[in-house]
C-alpha cells in the first residue's frame, strides 16, 4: 500500500512505530543504558524522531542502523533496533526501494565483515535475524541475498556454532524457502541440544522451528505439525505461552479437519495456561477462538476470550472484536453492542472498524424500529 493511500488510522499507527524505531536507534547511538524506556517517559525522543527521520524517511532508519552496526556489531541491544526496523509493517510504504536495499545491504555487509574478522555468537545471531527479516521484506536483491546465504553457511560451519544458533539458521533458511535445508539444520541442532546449559529449552525451540517450517511449507492446518505441537506442550513444563500457542494451533488443525469437539477442548486447555511475560506483553493466541465463532460455535470462544481480556494488561482489538462477534453469533445483541462500542473506542489500527460500525448502525436502526 502506498503511503499516499494510507488511511488516517494507518498513518497514526505508522507515526507511533516510526517514533519507537527512532527512539531505539537514538538510544543505542547515544550509549544510553535503557533502550526500552517508553517514549512517553522521554518526550525528547519525539524531537529525535523528527530530526532523525527527516519527515518520515524510512530509508534513513536503515542507514542509521547500518552506521551503528559498523561501529559496534556485537552490541546485544543492536538486535532490538534492527529487528524493529525491518520487521515493521511500515516498511511496506517505502517507495525508494533501491535506496532501502542499499541501506539494508550495508547492515548485512557490516555484520558479515565482523563475523569474518572475529567470529562471535552475538554477531552471528544478529546477522541471522537481520538477514532473515530483510529478506522477508524483500529489501535484499538477488546478489545480496546470495551473499547472505554464504554468510549463513559460514556460521553453520563455525566450530563455535551451537544448537540455539542452528535454530536461528533454520529460521533463516525457511525465510529463503529452502525448506529441505532448514529441516536438515534442525535435525543437526537436535544432536547438539545436550551440550546446551538448558537442553529442554533448546529442544522446545527446535520443536517450534519444525512447526514454523511446516506451516510455511504446507500451511497452518496440516496434521504434519501435530507431533511437534504436542512436544512443545510436553517440554513447556511451566505451562505458559508456548503451551498456549501449541494448544491453539492443535485446535485449529482439529477444527480444519472437522473435529469440533477436540477444537473446543484444546481452546479450553489453552485458557488455563499460567501467565508469563509473553502473554502479559503480547496477549493470548486468538485465532482458534475467532475460527470457532465463524464456525457458529461461539460459547467456548467467549469463555476463552473473556479469560484473555481479564489477563491482558490493556484491551486488545482482536480480543474485544472476538467477544463482540461471539455474542452477536449467540444472538445477545446488548452484550455484542457493549464490546463493539469498546472496539470502536480503542486506539490504534482496527481492521474490522468499518464492519463493526455497520453492525452497530444496524442494531440501532433495529431498536428504533421496534
Amino acid at each position: 500500500m502506498c503511503a499516499t493511500m494510507a488511511t488516517g488510522e494507518h498513518m497514526k499507527h505508522r507515526t507511533i512505530l516510526l517514533t519507537a524505531m527512532a527512539a531505539i536507534v537514538s538510544c543505542l547511538a547515544s550509549g544510553a543504558d535503557d533502550a526500552s524506556t517508553p517514549p512517553s517517559r522521554l518526550p525528547t525522543w519525539r524531537e529525535v524522531a523528527t530530526g532523525l527521520l527527516g519527515g518520515g524517511d524510512l530509508v534513513k532508519v536503515l542507514e542509521r542502523a547500518a552506521d551503528l552496526v559498523a561501529s559496534n556489531p556485537r552490541d546485544p541491544g543492536m538486535r532490538s533496533a534492527l529487528m524493529v526496523s525491518p520487521h515493521s509493517e511500515v516498511f511496506e510504504d517505502i517507495e525508494d526501494r533501491k535506496a532501502a536495499q542499499a541501506a539494508a545491504a550495508r547492515i548485512v555487509h557490516a555484520l558479515q565483515r565482523s563475523f569474518e574478522d572475529a567470529p562471535h555468537a552475538e554477531t552471528a545471531t544478529n546477522l541471522l535475524a537481520v538477514a532473515g527479516r530483510l529478506g522477508q521484506r524483500q529489501l535484499l536483491d538477488q546478489r545480496e541475498a546470495a551473499s547472505a546465504d554464504d554468510a549463513v553457511g559460514a556460521i553453520t560451519r563455525w566450530e563455535g556454532c551451537t544448537a540455539r544458533l542452528l535454530v536461528s539458521v533454520a529460521d533463516y533458511w525457511v525465510s529463503r524457502e529452502s525448506y529441505g535445508l532448514a529441516k536438515t539444520v534442525l535435525a543437526w541442532a537436535d544432536t547438539l541440544a545436550d551440550r546446551d546449559e538448558d537442553p529442554r529449552r533448546v529442544r522446545l525451540l527446535i520443536a517450534k522451528g519444525h512447526v514454523h517450517l511446516i506451516a510455511q511449507r504446507y500451511g497452518e492446518h496440516t496434521r504434519l505439525a501435530v507431533p511437534y505441537l504436542q512436544r512443545i506442550v510436553q517440554l513447556d513444563v511451566d505451562f505458559e505461552s508456548h503451551s498456549n500457542m501449541a494448544l491453539c494451533r492443535l485446535g485449529s488443525i482439529a477444527l480444519a479437519h472437522g473435529d469440533i469437539g477436540s477444537a473446543k477442548t484444546y481452546l479450553a486447555l489453552a485458557g488455563r495456561v499460567n501467565l508469563d511475560p509473553v502473554l502479559l506483553s503480547f496477549g493470548y493466541e486468538r485465532k482458534l477462538a475467532l475460527e470457532l465463532i465463524e464456525a457458529d460455535h461461539p460459547g467456548a470462544a467467549i469463555e476463552y476470550l473473556s479469560i484473555a481480556f481479564a489477563n491482558e494488561p490493556k484491551p486488545h482489538a482482536k480480543t474485544v472484536f472476538g467477544l463482540g462477534n461471539g455474542y452477536l453469533k449467540k444472538g445477545e445483541q446488548a452484550k455484542a453492542a457493549k464490546w463493539f462500542n469498546m472496539y470502536v473506542g480503542l486506539p490504534g489500527h482496527k481492521p474490522h472498524l468499518g464492519l463493526v460500525k455497520k453492525v452497530l448502525h444496524s442494531m440501532q436502526g433495529g431498536a428504533e424500529g421496534q
